[in-house]
């Protein structure tokens, strides 16, 4: 693991991030992102707020209603305190189409899209003293499960067992400072091969100059250790904290912190943002964000596109009952499709959960209403069937065992 010598080696401005992390014991992803930010209230009293967003098909996502996220206090390199944070409610989806039901999996469990459910906790705490620079870390605590990035994660090493972290920094010597906002948040997945740009519309209340920059992910100890910096991730070659995604072209506006890309490959990556402020010339904090970018394959959802929602949720048509057996599953795998005209054609379409069809077969229904599916060459993972007859279609998810 590499270790910053210096602090300016793996972050070089303050650090409040947006990323992505799982259960300890778990490979599938729990969390999409996580941010830490403060407000200056009065004196030297700020509100810390941590905001974690989780995809909503993830059953473990209910432990976040139970989180409390643990922010060790440093003056420099010296402990101070430690607090924990308090949920807010109510939780905040984000679909696929603004306002309304979609293709995601915040509107039905087995829709192939992820969408978005976004925790918000928050919590108070009075500085004893000025400082030069107050260090608020967050080491992947959030006391009933660790923070640990998703084991899906493309860009970089030791995904699936090493912890996030975020460490806000402030010099409240001169000026009390407040964190900027991002007000935009990424879209939930982008498509390979389709140029893009992401403006993250960052706001400051303070009215403060910033200078967006990319920087390296950090390692959590999930503990309020002491003075040591966090470690540094390792990045998988050729990639790194500045260069962090597949794509053929990337560019970024430093005033703005635009994104300019085109992504050339599947991919679910970790780009981090570091926003360092000014106020007349006098540095006053920094902060990171660290976000997952998802790209994948021929999926462009759109409103105008999406999946027919709610009206095949439980039927392919009115009358036409559907189920998969067995699931999970090892080899075959018997889809019973009840009412569907005999020698009606249907199609069965497997794919991975990165868009990939890894199964097509295209036959008429028999005469008893079952159509079977070989998983046997299929790696061990989640899959989903998208079955299509009489010009409507049905999704469901899928589990291949060993």
């Amino acid at each position: 693991m590499i270790r910053c010598i210096t602090r300016s080696a793996c972050f070089p401005f303050l650090l409040n991030g947006l990323l992505v992390f799982n259960r300890p014991t778990s490979a599938d992803p729990l969390q999409r992102g996580v941010s830490l930010q403060y407000v200056h209230l009065t004196g030297n009293t700020y509100q810390f707020e941590m905001t974690i967003t989780g995809n909503c098909g993830d059953i473990h996502m209910s432990r976040l209603d139970l989180a409390t996220p643990e922010i060790c206090i440093f003056n420099d390199t010296n402990y101070v305190a430690t607090i924990h944070l308090d949920i807010v409610t109510p939780k905040v989806m984000e679909y696929l189409c603004t306002g309304g039901t979609d293709s995601s999996n915040c509107t039905d469990f087995t829709y192939p899209y992820p969408g978005l459910m976004r925790y918000r906790y928050t919590g108070l705490y009075t500085l004893p003293a000025t400082s030069h620079l107050w260090r608020f870390v967050f080491n992947g605590n959030l006391v009933n499960v660790d923070a640990t990035r998703g084991a899906d994660v493309t860009n970089v090493t030791g995904v699936g067992s090493t912890n996030v972290a975020l460490v806000d920094t402030l010099d409240n010597t001169w000026h009390n400072n407040t964190s900027m906002h991002f007000t935009q948040e990424p879209d939930i997945l982008y498509c390979v091969g389709v140029p893009l740009t992401f403006n993250p519309a960052a706001v400051d209340q303070d009215g403060d100059s910033l200078v967006f920059l990319f920087t390296n992910a950090l390692v959590g100890t999930a503990a309020c250790s002491s003075a040591s910096m966090p470690a540094c991730v390792n990045y998988v070659a050729p990639f790194s904290g500045a260069a962090p995604l597949f794509a053929s072209s990337f560019s970024t506006d430093i005033s703005t912190g635009s994104i300019n890309w085109n992504m050339n490959a599947v991919q679910l990556s970790v780009l981090v943002y570091n926003v360092r402020e000014y106020r007349n010339d006098t540095f006053v904090g920094s902060s990171m964000r660290e976000i997952e970018i998802l790209g994948l394959i021929n999926c462009a959802p759109t409103c105008t596109d999406t999946i027919a929602v709610p009206a095949f949720t439980e039927h392919l048509q009115s009358g036409n009952e559907i189920s998969v057996y067995p699931n999970p599953a090892s080899g075959l795998v018997s889809i019973q499709m009840d009412g569907i005209p005999v020698g009606a054609l249907t199609t069965v379409a497997v794919t991975d959960l990165c868009g990939r069809v890894v199964s097509f077969q295209k036959q008429p229904m028999g005469n008893d209403g079952i159509l079977i599916v070989n998983l046997e060459s299929l790696e061990t993972g989640g899959y989903i069937l998208q079955i299509t007859t009489g010009g409507k279609t049905r999704y469901l998810r899928l589990i291949k065992t060993n």
